[in-house]
């Protein structure tokens, strides 16, 4: 906590969804593991856990990360911080313990709160208490006083402090306060039209959906359906016990329920909206789910900056990259748009980011009269709706988890043997692109078989599983621009 500076007193966006529950208590909010949590009690959950977290030390303007499994205990314990002021740094459950202590020393955390243990190489902590929350067994850690990070930080109001799924690799670290939590679901929900009729089923990584998505759901006081993994397992289960309204997936769940036997029709009866949001969707994918379930997906437009802009509502066939017309009151601008009209996105909408942590730079510093700059490629076509037309250059899309090259190489430069080293994606049918690596070894540093074997081993106990490239190319040397940069192509 930044010492001699006034927290600002302001909305609380728990506070908020109390207030907005109070007459449907006896509503399912949350469904996890066959157990059916009305309002009344996910409330009083959160009341019970805040009052824990108060007692061993949490407090107002405190940076807590948190390090859950998508469960009913995850959305409990965001609650419970937001409803003492704390600000919470969701992450990811499968970082490895480098990547999670990376990003705690750069915020300033002053706790973790994880399950046990806590993540690999990690030594225990003078300060640690264990909780209960939800069923489920916790550990706060906290950390030796910090030195102060962003003096302005409190004057935003902050209730999160967003990273990308890729972490270590140009890490800024957006600042979500309450009131732009507040405005960009109620932008959302312009198009998503979530109301206390609507139950949810739940497949997507909560530390990357939770500020738009399950805030809205809770806020509207919808049933959360939360799928554990393996997500083959429990999608089929869910579905054939709860009568979903809203699919809310990635084109990776999608292709799991048109290629499983285990999913059919009947199961749908009752959905009134499928979005597929985090990476593209291709028509055939598309055109195969409506065969088989007689709904048509709807692309979104989502990004941590900006919340959710747009969705596609049309009722027209499924166009690739389409994702409709922007939700009032966002407004979509294309900057220096080509002989096609095609250019940078640029977004503006009162649920915008406040700003970026590391470094600190207030929104007013980055956008430009009020627009981000997405770095995103689209056009505005013929009747007003945005399409994608392409992707901020050197990003992967793993099942709609965000992969940097640079991340990557740079932990693939750490293994003794590699001289030089290329990440880029390759297109895949189930994943929308995997990462692939080519690799130069030393001279004479041994056999590349053997090379390979321990590198892979180097990779899963230092990036999270989806970072690992999914394939190894043995070169001898790679290409490099005049200044020495690696050149890269598009090689998709």
């Amino acid at each position: 906590m930044v010492q001699g500076v006034a927290l600002k007193e302001s909305l609380n966006i728990y506070s908020v969804i109390v207030g907005e529950n109070s007459g449907r208590m006896d509503r399912t909010a949350v469904i996890y593991r066959g157990v059916r949590t009305t309002y009344g009690a996910l409330l009083n959950q959160v009341e019970e856990t805040a009052a824990v977290l108060t007692s061993i030390g949490i407090r107002a303007g405190d940076r807590v990360a948190l390090r859950c499994p998508d469960s009913a205990a995850h959305i409990v314990l965001s609650l419970a911080l937001l409803k003492t002021g704390a600000v919470q740094i969701p992450v990811s459950f499968t970082l490895p313990g480098a990547e999670v202590r990376h990003i705690c020393e750069q915020v300033g955390a002053d706790a973790l709160i994880s399950t046990s243990p806590l993540p690999d190489g990690w030594q225990a902590m003078p300060e640690m208490s264990r909780f209960s929350c939800a069923g489920d067994e916790m550990l706060l850690q906290k950390f030796a006083v910090q030195s102060q990070v962003a003096p302005g930080l409190s004057e935003l109001n902050p209730a999160f402090i967003r990273f990308t799924s890729g972490t270590t690799a140009g890490l800024k670290g957006v600042i979500i306060s309450h009131e732009s939590v507040l405005a960009r679901t109620d932008s959302a929900n312009a198009g998503l039209k979530i109301s206390s009729d609507d139950t949810v089923l739940w497949v997507l990584a909560m530390a990357y959906h939770f500020v738009v998505t399950i805030l809205l759901f809770l806020r509207k006081g919808a049933a959360i359906a939360i799928c554990e993994s393996p997500a083959a397992l429990s999608m089929p289960q869910l579905l054939g016990t709860e009568k979903i309204t809203l699919l809310y997936m990635s084109p990776f769940h999608y292709h799991l329920m048109c290629e499983s036997s285990a999913f059919n029709a009947a199961m749908l009866e009752h959905t009134r909206l499928a979005v597929t949001t985090a990476m593209p969707m291709d028509r055939e994918l598309a055109e195969r789910f409506l065969a088989k379930f007689n709904i048509r997906p709807r692309q979104a437009y989502g990004i941590i900056e900006a919340g959710l802009p747009c969705i596609d509502l049309d009722e027209k066939d499924f166009r690739p990259g389409v994702v409709g017309r922007p939700l009032p009151p966002c407004e979509v601008r294309i900057k220096e748009p080509d002989e096609n009209g095609v250019g940078t996105i640029m977004l503006r909408s009162p649920g915008m980011f406040d700003g970026y942590l590391c470094p600190f730079r207030r929104r007013g510093e980055v956008c430009e009269n009020g627009f981000f700059n997405t770095g995103d490629l689209g056009v505005i076509d013929g009747s007003g709706q945005l399409v994608i037309a392409g992707r901020s250059k050197h990003i992967i899309n793993f099942a709609g988890m965000k992969i940097f090259p640079y991340e990557v190489e740079e932990m693939l430069r750490s293994f003794p043997a590699v001289e030089d080293v290329s990440v880029y994606p390759v297109k895949d049918a189930l994943y929308g692109e995997k990462p692939q690596a080519d690799i130069v070894f030393k001279t004479d540093a041994g056999n590349h078989d053997e090379l390979l074997d321990e590198l892979r081993k180097f990779c899963y106990a230092n990036l999270a599983p989806y970072q690992v490239p999914k394939g190894f190319n043995i070169c001898d040397k790679l290409e490099h621009t005049a200044s020495g940069k690696l050149l890269r192509r598009d090689r998709t």
